[in-house]
């Protein structure tokens, strides 16, 4: 490692000294690959945010999805931004959908009369009939409780339906309707590839499709429901079927009328209607309910006919065509609008008398503005002129402007990336997300080069940029080799040790693996002979250590770390192990805490958020009790996710040297866990325990968080 950096110190573990994972502790990372409940909220924009398909893919419970319907999953040069929850525990069970669903049929008066046909594609699939109907279920019951939406996609396995019912039809009828079409289909005909059920109308208003597919193809299926948004029907089916067994009464709803006494300031404005996919000046005529004659005394441009576009407004009665372009809030910010999943640049510039260049000239200061080609659900953007909106909050986001409770609090726009700062210095990605790698710490420039977003296939990173080793301009007054001596190797049946066999040349310091801290605070020793012949090293710096891993995670002593660096016992602890030093003339301690305030160790329960505050003023009675002239160091692991609860800086300026455990990087604990490794999303790649580019990533992060470079002693294993 001293060609990592010249000026860091050097621990070696002892061969046969040190049984893998006694300090290093467990690799598991702890993040689930799933999201949260959707019973926690029916607002997709509460949801977790995924930023690829095969980061959802990595979820094994059923999810309900959201993102932007006209912006493609599948395209490399634009970001996803995927909105999911799990429906593993909710109530989706066909009976109580359909007693809801009754619910919402009793409600409405009108009906009409539908023709469905269903094309599918590849060949029969038997396998994954449970998946689909679990993700039938599921949006049904999601239809059901949100009539708001008009289109909604499920996820189970490798089922993925998406369903599209337009404007003026029942959202929550037609979806339990649609759904049990399909379930007759899937019962008669079977399941294949990809399938599309659907009805096609004259205009977006009219259309109803449900897609499957059962390949996991989630932007196939996007593209589907995209094509029913636009009036488009789809077609090229392997196989297709239209009968009268696809006939269905779909409840329908009246069409929706501006009123100009409260959408307008002006009282000569006229009633509007807005244009959807497939409208022609025919189909507006009816939507108004007036006749042609009316509709183009009401509307006069000569090139209306041929120049509708979705969103617009026309007339259908007398009056002035309000203007609906927004104006900048009282406080100067602009008028401000969160991005809808079935937005466009151009539905939303029609809808609100602009043009789509306005839009872009809005938002070239917007948080997190990618562009109209590359436009996100969920975000705020500006819909006039002013100073950018604050960007809306994100569920699960941990650092940056978009942590859920944030305020602007006075900053500018351009400060806005210091908010909220990730633990430890480290780096902060675009999308809220703390990390110490690459992926969150490159700075990438988007096509906007607005604040908060980076170039495509990539994260970006807002705050505590780089993965540079810093601290690092000062040498140490002298170089440590160090050896730690498990002491209960002996009471191996084979490959054991003495402490006499040590090769003191090798070595600076030798520390003696573990002394025992008592449930009273009081201080001994298990291996006595062995710690005697310790004691009888010559041309060496003897060192105890006092915890590890068994220690610090075993049910019959993990407390005692815990509750001995409280105020209530951390003198009488400090003062023991001070008479410890004095007793046996040692040359210093070491403690080996894992790890305070871990949250998810195995076995016992998450630590407290108090554990590292608690160590530090632990470690100052640690000082005073054995004085200057003798060592006083710590182990803190390699990991970002246990780090976390270590106050570096703080620790830093108390200790003589920070035994860093780069090592035990990975190993069979790994195993199915698709977090642990870069570039191994299934989770059972073989790496090696240790691994030169991740100890130098964690040499920045730990140098970041306050430690400095000429006190680190970097982890080097040696297992015999």
């Amino acid at each position: 490692p001293l060609f990592i950096l010249s000026y860091l110190k050097i621990v070696m573990y002892v061969p046969a000294l040190l049984a893998a994972g006694a300090l290093a502790g467990t690799a598991t990372a702890s993040t689930t690959s799933c999201p949260k409940a959707c019973s926690l909220s029916t607002n997709p924009f509460k949801w977790i945010p995924y930023h690829s398909v095969s980061r959802v893919a990595t979820c094994s419970q059923p999810m309900l999805l959201d993102f932007a319907l006209y912006n493609p999953l599948n395209d490399s040069q634009t970001h996803s931004t995927i909105y999911a929850c799990t429906t593993e525990e909710e109530d989706t069970s066909t009976s109580s959908v359909a007693k809801r669903a009754v619910v919402a049929v009793n409600s409405t008066s009108t009906t009409s009369s539908v023709n469905f046909e269903l094309g599918t594609w590849g060949s029969a699939v038997d396998s994954a009939d449970d998946q689909l109907q679990k993700a039938l279920t599921d949006l049904e019951a999601y239809m059901v409780s949100d009539t708001d939406r008009n289109f909604m996609f499920a996820y189970s396995g490798q089922a993925v339906i998406g369903l599209y019912i337009g404007g003026r039809y029942d959202p929550s009828t037609t979806a339990a309707t649609l759904a049990g079409l399909m379930r007759s289909s899937l019962s008669s005909e079977g399941s294949f590839n990809q399938m599309a059920l659907q009805s096609c109308g004259s205009t977006a208003n009219y259309m109803v499709g449900l897609a499957i597919s059962l390949d996991g193809d989630l932007p196939a299926v996007q593209q589907l429901v995209k094509t029913w948004s636009e009036a488009g029907c789809v077609t090229g089916f392997d196989s297709f079927d239209s009968n009268t067994d696809l006939t269905a009464t779909l409840a329908t709803v009246a069409p929706l009328r501006s009123n100009s006494a409260t959408l307008a300031a002006r009282d000569d404005t006229c009633s509007t209607v807005q244009v959807v996919s497939g409208d022609s000046c025919t189909s507006l005529v009816t939507e108004c309910g007036i006749t042609s004659t009316e509709f183009y005394d009401y509307n006069t441009a000569s090139d209306l006919c041929s120049t509708l576009a979705v969103g617009q407004y026309v007339c259908c009665s007398s009056g002035d065509l309000p203007d609906y372009s927004p104006q900048p809030y009282s406080n100067g910010t602009c008028y401000t609008y969160l991005v809808e999943s079935g937005d466009s640049c151009s539905t939303i510039a029609a809808s609100n008398s602009l043009t789509v260049d306005d839009i872009d000239s809005f938002n070239n200061h917007t948080w997190g503005w990618l562009g109209c080609d590359d436009l996100q659900a969920g975000e705020n953007i500006c819909l006039s002129s002013g100073d950018p909106p604050f960007p809306a909050p994100v569920t699960g986001a941990t650092c940056g402007p978009q942590v859920p409770g944030t305020t602007a609090n006075g900053t500018d726009y351009d400060e806005w990336a210091t908010l909220n700062p990730c633990s430890l210095n480290a780096c902060c990605d675009v999308w809220g997300e703390c990390g110490t790698t690459p992926e969150f710490c490159t700075i990438t420039e988007s096509t906007t080069g607005a604040p908060g977003t980076a170039e495509a296939d990539t994260n970006g990173c807002i705050s505590n940029c780089g993965l540079d080793i810093v601290n690092n301009s000062t040498a140490p007054d002298e170089f440590f080799a160090i050896g730690y001596f498990e002491s209960f190797n002996v009471e191996r049946s084979c490959l054991t040790m003495d402490a006499s066999m040590i090769d003191t040349s090798k070595y600076t310091h030798i520390i003696f693996a573990f002394g025992t801290i008592n449930s009273d605070y009081s201080i001994s020793i298990n291996q006595t002979d062995q710690f005697e012949q310790f004691l009888n090293l010559t041309d060496v710096k003897k060192v105890v250590s006092f915890g590890g891993w068994d220690f610090s995670t075993s049910s019959d002593t993990y407390t005692i770390f815990r509750e001995g660096v409280t105020s209530t016992n951390r003198a009488l602890l400090a003062q023991n192990i001070g008479d410890f030093v004095s007793q046996y003339g040692i040359d210093g301690v070491d403690f080996d805490w894992e790890y305070p305030g871990e949250p998810d160790i195995p076995g016992i329960p998450a630590g407290s958020d108090e554990d590292g505050t608690n160590y530090v003023a632990f470690l100052k009675e640690v000082r005073s009790a054995i004085g200057t002239d003798k060592t006083l160091s710590i182990a803190m692991p390699a990991s970002y996710w246990y780090l976390r609860g270590f106050p570096v800086a703080d620790i830093n300026d108390i200790v003589d040297f920070i035994v860093y455990m780069t090592y035990d990087l990975h190993g069979q604990w790994d195993y199915g866990n698709t977090s642990a490794d870069d570039g191994c999303a299934d989770g059972n790649c073989l790496r090696s325990h240790v691994n030169l580019t991740e100890t130098t990533y964690a040499l920045s992060m730990v140098t970041k968080a306050g430690a400095d470079s000429n006190k680190l002693m970097v982890g080097v294993s040696s297992y015999g």
